[in-house]
């Protein structure tokens, strides 16, 4: 179809701007920095609340935690997460089941080794969603998770309260295990959230009640990493 200059030039300016609209997130923070296309983390000993940049937990914003703490996080994503829905030809989670992940890791003092603490989903509720809260506490309301044979791991027995089959982290327990294995000091965390995908798909081969079944599952799945922040705890 063949558009007059003018009209041609205007369809191009819409189409460029509802890119734009798409590439630009839903809420704005002065709290967001994107750096290579990875956003920050954020941690309090306070909530940090939603579209309130001022909060009382903003002001006690930090990355050096005491003992007893709370840890209290806002991740903040470089762009809507509908953005990344498009990532994979064969695989992506936000469209395969509508959740992105959400990992809490510890670097191992001395051998700068990860050691995953929490590995979690992320609900993909809304494409416009461009950040998310994380309170990593003990309490029953927490939003990271353990599984029982992590949480038997750390001696923790705080139950997640919607979901009764997860316990929740108890930052002084687990930094208080590590410094005893590793030694004093204080112990870094990471936060990262990233949305996995694939571009191939692999024929595996299984059994079901006697019965040879074939799977299609994604193969060469890759991370997206979208956002990430590290804090320090010190049980002592």
């Amino acid at each position: 179809m063949n558009f007059p200059p003018l009209k041609a030039a205007l369809l191009m300016v819409a189409v460029t701007g509802s890119v734009a609209a798409i590439a630009q997130p839903s809420a704005y923070s002065k709290h967001r920095v994107v750096s290579g296309g990875v956003a920050n983390c954020m941690f309090s000993t306070q909530v940090l609340a939603y579209k309130n940049d001022n909060a009382p937990g903003y002001r006690l914003a930090k990355t050096e935690f005491a003992s007893n703490e709370p840890v209290f996080a806002r991740c903040y994503f470089p762009a809507d997460l509908v953005k990344y829905a498009s990532l994979g030809r064969s695989y992506n989670t936000l469209r395969s089941n509508q959740t992105y992940n959400l990992d809490l890791v510890a670097i191992l003092p001395g051998k700068q080794e990860e050691l995953l603490i929490s590995g979690i989903g992320g609900s993909y509720d809304r494409p416009t969603r461009d950040q998310v809260r994380l309170d990593i506490i003990r309490s029953g309301d927490c939003d990271m998770a353990l599984d029982a044979a992590q949480a038997r791991r750390w001696g923790i027995s705080v139950r997640k309260q919607t979901k009764p089959n997860k316990f929740c982290p108890d930052m002084q327990r687990i930094t208080a295990a590590l410094q005893r294995e590793y030694g004093d000091s204080p112990v870094r965390f990471c936060l990262r959230a990233f949305v996995p995908y694939a571009d191939e798909t692999q024929t595996i081969r299984t059994y079901h009640q006697g019965e040879v079944q074939y799977q299609k599952r994604p193969k060469n799945v890759q991370r997206k990493r979208i956002a990430e922040g590290c804090f320090t705890y010190d049980a002592n």
